[in-house]
């Protein structure tokens, strides 16, 4: 019997993996391969990713900040785990995580190393940091046999900056790193009449307009831009609401100093469609994005979108589309988009079909899921041929 082929995912930490690769891995299972992970072990996601599962996940602490010991640490145990494990394909995901895994994989020789990056965080530095950023990034990329982007501007972009050769940049299928599954955000009956409860519970009245802001509450998400916008323009409008996930109280107090009556932030929620479903529209004005995946669940959810005009975001939003795209950091723009798109149901309900149909073709997930392990079978077959 043939070995199969081994395999390595590696993530900074285990929510990432819990959030988008466990369908990779899953697919890449059921395809023959002997898929692996390696993550920061010591939170519930990273139980999560590991019990019962098909895979083998291996607890190797990676830092999140900048730290050069900590990263000197963390590439020494990476390295000393690829030399005991000998995989074939090693495919690193995100920056930091991508950073780290290609210099292990390199001093290792591994045979074929995949750099995935979710979004150009140097994009949005100046200075000395983004050119450390900048050419960190271009290090990994020079190391990597492949560099995947999850949005076509997003590979662009780092073209542009020569971060990456034109020859080893890809994006899989239409773009994205997992597709969407769009029936799961149809509002069905059952989801329906959650969404009226969800609204009846936080005090908002059938007919108010929701605005919702699906992402970390953190600056490059635009977090900080929504709730100041919201302060500025719709604090003291009892019809209007605002409705971040998966955010406390305490986020939007440690951003503006208080909790608006009319905001509402009931943290993380075990169906998130059901929120969407109470909504009107989505907004995220990222100030740095790899896609935005909270814009294509609005869309397949069947709600107008509203996005910066960003590398990654582009993608996403087509301007009158299937949503409007503003200049990011531009509170009085994003404020006229939420009044326009208040004003006009007709024009919600035209972008919100067209956002819906275009996910579903675009964002497909057996086309991306297979664009992946064409990938694999491709890079394997180029090593037999060399050997």
């Amino acid at each position: 019997m043939a070995r199969r082929v081994r395999v390595c995912m590696l993530a900074l930490e285990a929510i990432s993996a819990k959030v988008f690769l466990v369908p990779l891995m899953e697919r890449l299972e059921r395809e023959g391969f002997e898929v692996h992970l390696v993550t920061s072990p010591g939170t519930d996601e990273f139980e999560e990713v590991r019990q019962g599962r098909a895979w083998t996940t291996h607890a190797i602490p990676l830092p999140w900040g900048a730290s050069p010991l900590q990263d000197l640490l963390a590439v020494g145990r990476l390295t000393a785990h690829l030399r005991r494990q000998r995989y074939t394909v090693i495919h690193a995901h995100m920056f930091k995580c991508g950073f780290l895994s290609m210099i292990a994989g390199a001093l290792m020789g591994s045979p074929v190393r995949l750099y995935h990056n979710h979004g150009l965080i140097f994009l949005i530095r100046k200075g000395v940091l983004r050119w450390l950023l900048r050419m960190a990034d271009c290090l990994t990329c020079s190391l990597a046999h492949r560099v995947y982007y999850v949005s076509f501007s997003n590979r662009d972009s780092a073209i542009q900056e020569r971060v990456v050769s034109p020859q080893k940049a890809r994006v899989l299928a239409g773009g994205s790193i997992r597709g969407l599954q769009v029936d799961r955000f149809i509002p069905n009956d059952r989801i329906r009449g959650r969404a009226a409860e969800i609204r009846h519970s936080l005090g908002i009245c059938p007919l108010d307009t929701v605005v919702g802001y699906v992402g970390r509450p953190v600056e490059h998400k635009g977090f900080g831009v929504m709730l100041r916008t919201w302060v500025e323009f719709f604090r003291d409008d009892p019809s209007m609401a605002l409705i971040t996930l998966p955010s406390t109280p305490d986020d939007v107090r440690q951003w503006i100093g208080e909790l608006p009556p009319n905001v509402h932030a009931p943290g993380w929620v075990p169906d998130v469609a059901e929120y969407y479903a109470a909504m009107d529209m989505v907004a995220l004005p990222s100030l740095h994005e790899g896609l935005g995946y909270s814009l294509l669940e609005g869309n397949a959810a069947g709600l107008p979108v509203i996005g910066s005009s960003i590398s990654g975001i582009l993608d996403a939003v087509e301007h009158e589309v299937n949503g409007l795209l503003v200049p990011a950091s531009d509170r009085a723009a994003l404020a006229d988009a939420i009044v326009r798109l208040r004003s006009d149901p007709e024009l919600r309900r035209r972008l919100g079909q067209a956002g819906r149909e275009r996910v579903r073709q675009r964002y497909d997930p057996e086309r991306v899921l297979r664009a992946l392990v064409d990938e694999y079978r491709e890079l394997i077959r180029g090593l037999k041929e060399h050997r």
